[in-house]
């Protein structure tokens, strides 16, 4: 059993190593968007769905893109589809085939290459708040219920989690769909003050491809880890921070939260846990909740209240990294060997990955730059 249990040890830490490598990846195709990303590893750990918010031209699609590129194999296909006030549900679950109509009378969708297809675990929907009618009444179920009714029966999909991106928030008949992401963010152009992430972006590739050596994590890994994210301890001094917190929003209608999404917070805590290599949920795992608490329009008040538990130790402990990575900058810097340069630069960008607060991972970043410009002289 000891053995078992250290190779469990040994695989899971591989599978983490491999997410963690992609959402640095990241960095160099999603600049100044990366923590979007860790949003979607979030969502894709629980089996949950997630949405990005914010106006045209600020990258959504392609954050989403980044990340389910990753996850298409050969046995898990990602769709991907656009919607509009025209869209029908047959753009999501398929036509029906006329030919089953005429042989059988019966209505009989082809799932062929669509979300309820048994290849497909993950898609990616566009403007899914265009969607109107019956289409609107089919995503909800799917959303919610991860089923469709075909041929007189209600099939259970293989769909574990919806991506999805609009330029514009839900109208009213659309709040039964928003209601079904647990995780939302507001996404919108790089601060015109921040030209490292401004000079990275306009040197950034724009076709997603295999970063950082790794194409896919695969549904076996995914498996894997979320197996081991139901050890992750939930202590109950962080169950009681979340009741202060509901304590805090009382009356505030703008931060009215069900009990339903305060359930699934503390499955996400677990992930997010586990996703910085910790069995046990800390305080500063709380500040991710900004991506759950998020209702569309009250991102400040969730921020300001969250700000609390954003610098819990960060800084102590992203010293000791950037302490680390300047005696691997320091190192690489003496020397004149390309191959050592460039370990050191594969070296620290991981580490950039691994830090929480914006000042280490600019200063690392930048010793980062400096070493990739003295490769290319």
């Amino acid at each position: 059993m000891k053995m078992k249990t250290e190779k469990m040890v040994k695989v899971t830490k591989m599978v983490r190593a491999r997410i963690n490598k992609v959402v640095s990846g990241a960095k160099k195709y999603c600049v100044g968007q990366d923590h979007l990303v860790e949003m979607l590893v979030y969502s894709t750990l629980t089996n949950e769905h997630s949405i990005l918010i914010g106006p045209p031209g600020c990258n959504k699609s392609q954050v989403i893109d980044y990340w389910t590129s990753h996850l298409a194999d050969d046995s898990n296909q990602v769709f991907r589809a656009t919607l509009s006030k025209e869209s029908s549900p047959e753009a999501l679950v398929g036509p029906f085939d006329p030919r089953a109509l005429k042989e059988r009378g019966v209505w009989v969708r082809n799932l062929e290459n669509t979300m309820a297809d048994e290849r497909c675990y993950y898609a990616h929907i566009s403007e899914i708040f265009s969607a109107r009618g019956s289409t609107l009444r089919e995503l909800v179920r799917v959303l919610n219920e991860r089923e469709i009714e075909n041929g007189g029966k209600r099939i259970k999909l293989n769909l574990r989690s919806v991506f999805s991106d609009s330029n514009y928030l839900p109208l009213e008949e659309n709040d039964a769909v928003f209601d079904r992401f647990l995780f939302r963010a507001r996404v919108d152009y790089l601060p015109t003050n921040d030209q490292g992430d401004f000079l990275r972006m306009l040197k950034s590739n724009d076709v997603v491809s295999n970063v950082n050596g790794i194409s896919t994590i695969g549904l076996r890994a995914i498996d894997l880890a979320k197996k081991d994210i139901a050890s992750v301890e939930l202590p109950d001094a962080v169950l009681l921070e979340l009741f202060n917190l509901r304590a805090k929003f009382a009356g505030n209608a703008s931060m009215a939260v069900s009990d339903r999404r305060w359930k699934k917070a503390c499955k996400a805590l677990r992930a997010i846990a586990w996703c910085r290599d910790s069995y046990m949920v800390e305080a500063r795992d709380l500040y991710a909740l900004r991506f759950i608490l998020f209702n569309g329009e009250n991102a400040d008040e969730v921020n300001s209240a969250l700000e609390q538990y954003r610098y819990i130790e960060p800084a102590m402990r992203d010293q000791e990294y950037v302490d680390s990575c300047l005696r691997v900058y320091e190192h690489a810097s003496a020397s004149n060997e390309r191959s050592i340069i460039a370990n050191a630069i594969s070296q620290l960008e991981e580490a950039s990955a691994q830090v929480l607060t914006s000042a280490a991972r600019g200063e690392i970043m930048r010793m980062v730059d400096d070493l990739t410009a003295r490769v290319a002289l």
